[in-house]
């Protein structure tokens, strides 16, 4: 047993009391490393077991399947956590709930013997970060099998360890219904941006009568890019004001689809005084340099500043700017990309693109029917967000 060190969590179950015991992971579990093979011995369709070699497998466990043979003690069973120890996605964990799956080097699977397997699973979850800082400071990142076995834990009773990992089970339950719902309406979405602008499908006037035949234009014929300004860090830290958004404001939750808010705002005198020029119209903003234009994340923005590594595409009718969201969600800007040492595209890259255009009462009947399937995304997505929140907030009360 570690050293003889007790406390108590903040939030438990009224049926429990006592301190919980500092304990090592090896005090209750055991490590199975991971075995290589080779690519003959693996493969799509190949054998019946699913072989796992990075945290990639855990949710597309049929990509590599294997008729390879080991003993027992070699395979990753039922109720084992999976840590990924080497290489990307260090600290990753994965409860099994396959009968068994062969591992890859990549990966360890932490066999539970007097702990309860789910509630180490919960446990180590929050530990991802701590995990990751004890193997970057090697050149490719690993977790040495000490490293785990010697993680400090404080446990309580088995009977308790049962209650917590089943309240929080049923939390990732929710969870995964929110996810699962959120992925279906944006297949969904997706199928029916494909159909409507492959004119598969179309729509039809008040009167019953199909619109007329789709123009080709240019984006330079429908609006006008501009570039962001420098943003220098003495300047950056306001509250409030007008929002001064980075390409990293894009991934803040309320902005999955438009920009709501931002990490830095700056005051009418710093406008006043540096010159700068806000945005008022609604646009549509994106990245323009960095590994960030190949994530093609576009957002609705409106009264707003950007730095320099981003640009906005403004309509020049204002009328126009759902569609043309459309239209940008559905363009790879990044194959625009001028390549270099940091991928990067300015107007003239992008004022050229052709794009189909239908009448405009067309035109505001797409918009109209894939931003329904929208805010039902968005809806979904604020749940996920709070469900998320609400697992984060039990697990630093539930755990010491």
């Amino acid at each position: 047993m570690a050293q003889n060190e007790l406390c108590i969590p903040a939030l438990r179950f009224p049926e429990f009391s006592g301190e919980w015991i500092k304990r090592f992971l090896e005090d209750g579990s055991e490590l199975i490393s991971g075995q290589h093979l080779n690519p003959d011995e693996y493969s799509n369709g190949f054998g019946e077991t699913p072989y796992f070699t990075g945290p990639s497998d855990f949710t597309n466990y049929t990509e590599k399947l294997t008729k390879w043979t080991l003993k027992e003690s070699k395979w990753a069973l039922q109720n084992d956590v999976l840590i990924t120890v080497k290489g990307n996605g260090v600290g990753e964990l994965w409860f099994l709930t396959l009968p068994r799956v062969a591992i890859g080097r990549q990966l360890m699977a932490i066999r539970a013997t007097s702990f309860s397997s789910s509630f180490l699973y919960q446990y180590l979850g929050p530990l991802k970060e701590k995990f990751f800082a004890l193997a970057s400071g090697n050149m490719i990142p690993g977790l040495s099998r000490y490293d785990i076995l010697r993680t400090n834990l404080f446990l309580p009773k088995l009977a308790e360890q049962q209650k917590i990992a089943a309240f929080l089970g049923a939390v990732d339950e929710k969870i995964a219904g929110l996810q699962k719902k959120k992925d279906l309406l944006e297949e969904y979405k997706k199928g029916c941006m494909q159909k409507l602008f492959s004119q598969e499908i179309r729509f039809t006037d008040d009167n019953g009568n199909r619109f007329p035949n789709w123009e080709e234009k240019k984006l330079n014929d429908l609006g006008k890019f501009t570039s962001g300004t420098g943003f220098s860090e003495v300047e950056q830290g306001g509250a409030e004001g007008t929002p001064y958004y980075k390409v990293s404001d894009m991934n803040l939750p309320l902005n999955t689809t438009v920009m709501r808010e931002a990490n830095n705002y700056v005051s009418n005198e710093q406008v006043n005084r540096l010159n700068y020029k806000p945005i008022t119209e609604e646009a549509i903003i994106f990245a323009k340099v960095g590994a960030a234009v190949f994530l093609e994340r576009k957002r609705l923005a409106r009264d707003f500043l950007i730095d320099n590594n981003m640009m906005a595409y403004i309509p020049f009718k204002s009328s126009m700017i759902r569609f043309l969201k459309i239209i940008f969600e559905r363009t790879r800007l990044s194959k625009y990309a001028q390549v270099g040492a940091l991928p990067s595209y300015n107007a003239g890259d992008l004022k050229t693109i052709k794009v189909k255009l239908p009448h405009p009462e067309e035109q505001k009947k797409i918009a109209d029917f894939l931003s329904a399937i929208d805010d039902k995304i968005a809806l979904v997505s604020d749940e996920l967000g709070k469900a998320k929140t609400f697992k984060k907030g039990l697990l630093q009360q539930m755990f010491v």
